[in-house]
């Protein structure tokens, strides 16, 4: 019975080793895992802290990209009022000229109108005259 007992006391101390191996290994065990947990939720805090970093980075990427555009717009839209009015100012040149020309070309035909008008006049004269001398002529011849 006293060897019973023994066997006993041995087998109930080697199973309280062995539990207690057990209850190290899974200690052991816990603390990895609990290791393990505290840097994945480290990489995750500084992961989301670099995402947040990245967020805001591109967010203010994007508006000094819509200012850039705008103003990109503004210029355009500047520069294509100036084009018209270089465009309107061009025509408004080119009328003025043309109508400078006109009036030159119109001046200079009043001056041929009126230098035709001036010989013209000298011919009717001397027209007037040839006849009256003609008919001076003509009188004696008839008298006589």
């Amino acid at each position: 019975i006293q060897a019973k007992i023994s066997r006993r006391q041995n087998l109930y101390a080697q199973n309280e080793r062995e539990l207690e191996q057990a209850r190290q290994s899974q200690e052991a065990e816990a603390l990895q895992l609990r290791t393990l947990v505290n840097q994945l939720e480290s990489e995750n805090a500084s992961l989301s802290a670099q995402l947040a970093r990245s967020q805001a980075s591109l967010k203010k990427a994007q508006g000094e990209f819509e200012a850039y555009r705008d103003s990109q717009e503004t210029a355009m839209a500047a520069l294509r009022r100036q084009v018209e009015r270089d465009v309107q100012a061009e025509r408004e040149r080119a009328a003025e000229e043309a109508r400078r020309d006109m009036q030159g070309r119109m001046y200079e035909m009043d001056e041929n109108l009126n230098e035709e008008r001036a010989r013209g006049a000298a011919l009717t004269q001397k027209l007037e005259e040839v006849k009256t001398l003609l008919e001076g002529d003509a009188r004696p011849a008839r008298a006589g």
